[in-house]
Parts: structure tokens; C-alpha cells; sequence
């Protein structure tokens, strides 16, 4: 059994790595059609292998236990850098449709509720990372403040949809695929932490589909900046590390469940 999730979760990694060397060449070369429905082909072949892997473990731990561990308060507290960052970015935004620059007046509103939630979003991952550094505290007693992440990700879907996902863009398509996955990972987030029982095979799942979704989404925009010198703090750009570091937190949260079961 363990054999057989080792190698599937090898195929679905191997499958990653190519798809993201095709994302490079699709963005230098300009490849065409061919290359863009093979990199989409990859992912969802990896996806498909992975989904094999974890609904294949042997799932018998809490999805957060809360004992003490470095590697999970780095990777928390760089998940909440990353909101920061985006809470920034949003502020930004604000400016500048406040100051004409850029967008319609119409989504202060709505950016202003993106700022909002991905600074409470900061403030969770940050007590997600205390909480695993000390015994004292116990981020899941604040059940609703849990759910700021998933508002977040429900936010990020609406921004998208101010504008329109070209599917012959790779980034494009990585971009809104990856803002899908944070939305079903944020979803087994909140879900985790009202049951406060056996982490789900779902659960595994998302985290596994963000931490694609989100390399092959960053990877996609260093390919653009190197390609066409785009401007390296584009919006894009940026939202792209923040994805990168909300993925990072989510493999590492997968991966600690799946080591306490072997």
C-alpha cells in the first residue's frame, strides 16, 4: 500500500515538474496551442495521480495538532506574510482606482473587503503559528475566525470576475485554477477546525491541488517577467508569491499528517 502511494505521488510530481518546463517554454518560445493543451493534459494527469495517492492513505491523525513544531510556524507565519502582502496590494488598489489611475470606482468595495479579510486571514495564520509553538494557546477555540481565510478565497473568485480568464494563457488559466484550489483547500481549513477530528482525504487532496496549482502558477509568471520584462511588482506578479506561500503552508500542513500516519 505505502509503495503504491509512493509511486503515484512520484508520477503526479514528475508530471508536475514537466508541465512547469513546458510553462517556461510556452512563455519564451511562444510554443502555440499544442504546448498549451499539453500543459493543461499534465496537470490534470497529476491531478489524477495525486487524487490516487491520498485517497489511498491511511488517514488516522487531526488534521492540527497542536504540538510543538518549527517547520509549521515557519510555514505559518510565511503564509501570513503572505496576506500581508496582499492586504497591501489591495490598499494599493484602492489607491488607485481612488486616484483614476486604474479600474472602476465600482470595486472599492469589493477590494476594500479583500483587504480586510486577508489581513484577518494574517492574523489567523499567525495563531495558527503560535498555536504551534505553545501549549497555551489554541487557535481553534476562534472557530469563526477560521472561516476569514475561506472569505478570502471567495473574495479572490469575485475579483477574478471583474475581468475574464483567457484559457490560451497559461498564467491565466493557472491563476484562476489556483485561486479555485485555495478556495476548496480554505473551504477543508475551516471544515478541519469546527470538527477537530480525522483530517479528511479531501482535505489531502486540496492541499495537494493548491500546491500545484500554486508552483506551476508562480512559475508561470517568472516565466512572463523573464520572457517579456513585465513589470515585476505587476499585481499578478505579486499575487502570484502570495499564492506561492499560501501553498507552501498548505504541503507542508498535508505533509505532516500523512508522516504522523506512516
Amino acid at each position: 500500500m505505502v509503495l503504491s502511494i509512493s509511486l503515484f505521488a512520484l508520477i503526479s510530481a514528475l508530471l508536475v515538474i514537466a508541465a512547469a518546463v513546458l510553462v517556461v517554454l510556452q512563455s519564451v518560445l511562444a510554443l502555440g496551442a499544442g504546448a498549451v493543451i499539453a500543459i493543461y493534459a499534465l496537470l490534470a494527469a497529476s491531478c489524477v495521480a495525486m487524487g490516487v495517492a491520498d485517497f489511498k492513505a491511511n488517514v488516522a491523525s487531526q488534521a492540527f495538532r497542536l504540538s510543538d513544531a518549527l517547520y509549521m510556524r515557519v510555514v505559518s507565519y510565511l503564509c501570513a506574510a503572505g496576506f500581508v502582502v496582499d492586504t497591501v496590494v489591495y490598499i494599493l488598489r484602492i489607491y488607485d482606482c481612488l486616484s483614476g489611475k486604474s479600474d472602476s470606482a465600482a470595486a472599492i468595495p469589493l477590494f476594500a473587503l479583500s483587504a480586510l479579510f486577508a489581513l484577518l486571514s494574517a492574523l489567523v495564520m499567525i495563531l495558527v503559528a503560535i498555536s504551534f509553538g505553545s501549549s497555551k494557546y489554541n487557535f481553534k477555540r476562534l472557530t469563526l475566525m477560521a472561516f476569514s481565510p475561506l472569505i478570502w478565497a471567495v473574495l479572490q473568485v469575485s475579483n477574478m470576475m471583474l475581468g475574464y480568464v483567457n484559457a490560451s494563457s497559461p498564467a491565466d488559466f493557472l491563476k484562476a485554477a489556483a485561486v479555485a484550489a485555495a478556495l476548496a483547500f480554505f473551504y477543508r481549513f475551516a471544515y478541519e477546525v469546527a470538527k477537530d477530528g480525522t483530517a479528511s482525504r479531501l482535505t489531502l487532496f486540496f492541499a495537494d491541488l493548491l500546491s500545484v496549482c500554486g508552483i506551476l502558477y508562480f512559475v508561470s509568471r517568472v516565466a512572463l517577467v523573464i520572457a517579456d520584462g513585465k513589470n515585476l511588482f505587476d499585481y499578478d506578479n505579486v499575487f502570484a508569491v502570495v499564492i506561492l506561500l499560501i501553498a507552501v503552508f498548505s504541503i507542508t500542513l498535508k505533509v505532516r499528517i500523512v508522516k504522523y500516519v506512516q
